[in-house]
């Protein structure tokens, strides 16, 4: 008796010796691109969505492949990690509808700066200052607040650059209470059909959660998401834009998280219609630092400081970029010139202070 329960204790412990990899494993599904680059997606994903995701993330840079969130044109998305969709509806609580999509409308959260491709490239030279100034040419006003807008020829599709981001407790980001302001700092392509803003919005007020008082992902174009993931105030993040496929729109941005911890988050849009093309053809490539507005009111007093744009660098695929000039913009301005204040040392390195009133001060 004693060596039938034996046998039969020891072949329970060895099948779940063999079963309980195997479970792991399962779960874990992770599907080989190439021997250097391997793409995780969760169980949970399944079917033609899980196709669609992995497509998409096959067209990212490999080191952007790590936390992917997927936004369709029609408010869906796709996360590749249960926890980052968690993480993602959780800063998006309010703009889901009770369909579970992005809610696509909403005045106020209307496209910052929706200026079209020019038919004619002209460029416009700043000054080297080494000194804030106020910018030289203005930027037509597109009724959403004081920006400063550097725009790159037509031909390019990505843009990569070092940026400082304004840190609130050093007094170099303040936004009004009571208002819709809010602090953008961004890139974006531009067509002849339209564009889209792609880059960081400030989470400023304080509270207990990791996104309250941080930097996070939003996009403007087509769908709208209110600030995603907690970089923190007063650091230099790895920032990155790109159309990784045609008819996409992606960032990269690589930095701390409010707490220290190293954070990598990507964002990938659907952009229909307005013809985007990995190759850059048609395309030209901005970055902008604004106070967005709506309703406008250039008298609120809210403000960016020395948001710092360096080591900026374009191209059209990965490893071609190379740092911008003037031969390769097409547009430098601000508006308006008395809400703008630029420390201009390049076109590829810039400080710029926006501020919802006049400067100086």
């Amino acid at each position: 008796m004693k060596k039938t329960l034996t046998f039969k204790l020891i072949t329970v412990l060895l099948l779940s010796t063999i079963l309980i990899p195997v479970n792991v494993f399962a779960q874990l599904e992770i599907v080989d691109v190439d021997k250097d680059n391997d793409i995780f997606i969760t169980s949970s994903v399944t079917g033609a969505d899980r196709l669609e995701l992995l497509n998409v993330m096959k067209s990212l840079d490999p080191e952007d492949r790590k936390n992917v969130v997927y936004i369709r044109e029609d408010g869906s998305f796709l996360a590749n990690r249960d926890e980052l969709l968690k993480e993602f509806m959780e800063s998006n609580k309010n703009r889901i509808g009770v369909d579970g999509k992005l809610v696509l409308t909403d005045s106020a959260h209307k496209t910052l700066d929706s200026t079209q491709i020019e038919t004619s490239q002209h460029v416009l030279h700043d000054e080297v200052t080494l000194a804030y100034a106020n910018p030289i040419n203005a930027c037509p006003s597109v009724n959403s607040g004081p920006f400063r807008r550097v725009t790159s020829t037509t031909g390019y599709s990505r843009l990569t650059a070092d940026i400082y981001l304004p840190s609130k407790t050093l007094g170099e980001v303040y936004i009004k209470s009571g208002t819709n302001d809010k602090g953008y700092i961004y890139s974006g392509a531009v067509t002849s059909l339209g564009g889209i803003d792609f880059g960081l919005a400030t989470n400023y007020t304080e509270g207990p959660y990791y996104w309250d008082e941080t930097w996070g992902i939003f996009v403007i174009g087509g769908v709208t998401t209110d600030p995603f993931g907690n970089y923190r105030f007063g650091q230099t993040v790895f920032f990155k834009y790109y159309t990784p496929a045609d008819n996409q729109a992606a960032v990269y941005v690589a930095g701390e998280d409010k707490y220290g911890n190293f954070l990598e988050r990507t964002v990938v849009a659907q952009v229909t219609g307005k013809n985007f093309r990995a190759d850059g053809t048609g395309m030209k490539i901005k970055r902008v630092t604004s106070i967005g507005q709506s309703p406008e009111d250039l008298t609120s007093g809210s403000y960016l400081k020395n948001v710092h744009w360096n080591n900026v660098k374009i191209g059209t695929t990965s490893g071609s970029e190379v740092l911008m000039t003037a031969s390769m913009t097409s547009e430098s301005c601000g508006y308006k010139t008395s809400n703008v204040l630029v420390d201009f040392i390049s076109y590829s390195n810039e400080k710029v202070w926006v501020k919802a009133g006049t400067l100086p001060e």
